[in-house]
């Protein structure tokens, strides 16, 4: 798979990601990524309503399930997964 290219501008430095590759894949991102992982590390999964590939990455490194998500409110989430009727829409990726 092609590496993310990093570019800089004066004052402005950036990455550009290969296609398909998705967004917070970059070696910045994924630092980044690690320490917020520390917090959850005793968790076994993730509710969200979106999230970057990168993320979704480090989450499942750590052996934490993302489950992406349409429901607007955490208590409907968790309710949902409780009752397993939550649904997991990982295409959501970005």
């Amino acid at each position: 798979m092609p590496r993310p290219i990093t570019a800089s501008l004066p004052n402005r430095s950036f990455t550009i990601i290969t296609p398909g590759e998705g967004h917070g894949t970059d070696p910045a991102s994924q630092q980044r990524h690690a320490t917020m992982m520390d917090p959850i590390s005793d968790c076994q999964v993730l509710l969200a309503r979106g999230m970057g590939t990168g993320a979704y990455n480090a989450l499942t490194a750590r052996g934490i399930r993302p489950i992406l998500t349409d429901i607007s409110t955490i208590e409907e989430a968790v309710q949902a997964y409780i009752g397993g009727q939550l649904a997991d829409h990982p295409e959501w990726l970005h």
